[in-house]
């Protein structure tokens, strides 16, 4: 299964609140990537295991979090905020499709 962490559009989550819309897309685009990744992994581990290692819950709270500081649906959450939630979902993503790599990689 060919599933890539696209970092450097995911690093636009980290970007300053503006009317740029990309940081919203890279929220989708983490929103999907997560869901493929529990697809992934729960069809070899079973869904528990899966949502367990990819802290499934705060991942998606996480990167719905930034699509609301993006947007400006919020205002409750500052710029700190959102790095936090940011690279909390960075992180999980990030070692999620290594392990998928490496599994790729073991497989050949």
């Amino acid at each position: 299964m060919a599933i890539q962490l696209e970092s450097n559009f995911l690093s636009k989550l980290f970007d300053e609140k503006s009317t740029d819309s990309t940081p919203i897309g890279a929220s989708n685009y983490g929103l999907d990537l997560l869901d493929r990744l529990y697809n992934h992994f729960s069809s070899i581990d079973g869904g528990d295991a899966a949502s367990n290692f990819l802290s499934y819950r705060t991942v998606a709270r996480a990167l719905r979090q930034c699509r609301l500081y993006h947007s400006g649906e919020d205002l409750s959450i500052c710029y700190d905020d959102n790095c936090i939630y940011a690279e909390h979902a960075f992180f999980y993503l990030k070692r999620a499709t290594s392990l998928l790599n490496e599994q790729k990689n073991d497989n050949r």
